[in-house]
Parts: structure tokens; C-alpha cells; sequence
């Protein structure tokens, strides 16, 4: 579907975290949506270019990020991360600007390299 894709303070792991609840309820009460929601399980299907990016000090994402790169890592699905230093679960100043240059950039390269196919 997509050819080139960036994942910033990613959520995967649909249980780790409360954001899935006000969707999907909670857990115990509705495993099978919580099943299907989980991402990890669709790492293999990865064809297009990813960047995932978090934040060092975000307690909530970094974990994600890491799972999900092991995952790509032992399937052998070429992809990039970036996890800046003392950042929460936003970049501010010249992170800040980092962090959109970088983007940016990514988005060019990938894109180029798609539209000659």
C-alpha cells in the first residue's frame, strides 16, 4: 500500500500501552480486536522503506521501538531508527529541528528511488 513510511514515538504492542483502550475496550474484555491490532505479527508483510523514531527518555515508546527493530532485524528487513538523546515523547529545539530535516530527507530519498519504479 505504501511505499515509504515513518513511524514516530511508535505505539505497536497494542497491550503495552492505554492508548487502544477508548478503541477497542479493555483487554480482558476483547482479546480477538487486540489480536488483530497487534502489529508485531505483520512485520514480515514490510515491502516499502521505514524510519522509526523515539525518544530515550520515552518510557512508553522506546520498548516498541526496539521490538519492532529486533523483529525487522531477524527477518532481515532493512529499515532505520533513530533515538534521540534526552528526548521524551516530542523533540524540541534543535532536536526539534534534527528531527524534521532528518524526515524530510528520508521522505525525498525513498520517494525518488519510488518514483523511477
Amino acid at each position: 500500500l505504501y511505499k515509504v513510511g515513518i513511524s514516530q514515538v511508535p505505539g505497536f504492542d497494542s497491550r503495552h500501552l492505554f492508548l487502544y483502550e477508548v478503541y477497542l475496550g479493555m483487554p480482558q474484555e476483547n482479546k480477538a480486536s487486540y489480536d488483530a491490532a497487534e502489529t508485531f505479527t505483520l512485520a514480515p508483510k514490510l515491502k516499502g522503506d521505514l524510519l522509526m523514531l523515539s525518544g530515550t527518555n520515552d518510557t512508553s515508546t522506546q520498548t516498541n521501538l526496539f521490538k519492532m527493530s529486533e523483529i525487522l532485524i531477524r527477518l532481515g528487513k532493512q529499515h532505520q531508527a533513530m533515538s534521540y538523546p534526552n528526548s521524551a515523547h516530542g523533540t524540541v529545539g534543535k532536536t526539534a529541528e534534527f528531527d524534521m530535516e532528518l524526515k524530510k530527507r528520508f521522505f525525498v530519498e525513498h520517494l525518488m528511488k519510488t518514483a523511477g519504479n
